[in-house]
């Protein structure tokens, strides 16, 4: 399977998830933890930045990348950050925001030689024998369906 594959593997996973759930539902806490659908999607659009900007730096096509060296620092403070940062927004903006930044990256990763996205040792950070599409394995499609898979399960609880 190629990168650009996972990425959209897991990209339908997350939107297999939220497909026929009453926005009603979005806001309700308990889908992970305390979040609601509305948080996770916060959360899945600010990890979308980090591996735009992993992938970008990785590839050399740039060397900006503020979310990634967050992430890199303290993971925790960087999700309380991001978090913060996208309250009071709606679920729709957050789903629009994941949206265009996934696109994103596909974009970003179809441009990018296989090779380099299979060289081990481009993502000392996150292992140092990774590559890039370890970094995409894990965050373009296991943590998405992950948290997708949160909100199956959320879906499927017994209603009050």
């Amino acid at each position: 399977m190629n990168s650009s594959d996972i990425l959209e593997r897991g990209h339908q996973a997350v939107l297999r998830a939220l497909n026929g759930l009453p926005r009603s539902e979005w806001e309700t806490p308990g889908v992970c933890g305390v979040w609601s659908v509305r948080d996770l999607l916060a959360h899945l659009a600010a990890y979308e930045y980090v591996m735009k900007e992993a992938i970008a730096q990785a590839s050399g096509s740039s060397s900006h990348s503020p979310h990634a060296e967050q992430y890199v620092a303290n993971y925790q403070a960087f999700n309380d950050a991001q978090m913060d940062a996208r309250q009071g927004r709606t679920a729709e903006s957050l789903l629009a925001e994941y949206t265009d930044m996934q696109s994103q990256v596909a974009d970003l990763v179809r441009q990018i030689p296989a090779e380099t996205l299979r060289r081990p040792g481009t993502m000392p950070w996150f292992g140092e024998d990774n590559s890039v599409e370890d970094l995409i394995a894990r965050y373009g499609m296991g943590h998405k369906r992950e948290h997708a898979a949160q909100i199956a399960v959320f879906r499927d609880r017994p209603k009050a």
